[in-house]
């Protein structure tokens, strides 16, 4: 995700949890929340600029790969987009 241009830092994570801290200026969370559900990567909303990401022990390498690349993509659609009123489909968390 760094090749991306997003705020990781490996060295924070202890758990299954990791943050990505999201640009602030031109950078549209809403259509990041909608392309990442449509791509079938289940996240919450985002909240104060930062994206919780977290796996399940179920999870493959070859899966969380594949939803770190679709993360990477979704973001960079994001960036240069202003806020929008896209549909989160109703739902404020998915689990």
């Amino acid at each position: 995700m760094r090749d991306a241009g997003l705020d990781v830092d490996p060295s924070t994570v202890d758990t299954n949890i990791v943050f990505v801290n999201l640009p602030q200026a031109d950078f549209d969370v809403d259509y990041l929340h909608s392309e990442l559900l449509e791509s079938g990567v289940r996240i919450s909303p985002v909240k104060a600029g930062r994206l919780r990401l977290l796996t399940h022990r179920e999870v493959t390498q070859r899966e969380a790969l594949l939803a770190s690349d679709l993360i990477a993509k979704s973001c960079a659609a994001a960036r240069g987009r202003q806020p929008s009123d896209v549909n989160k489909a109703g739902v404020d968390a998915i689990y």
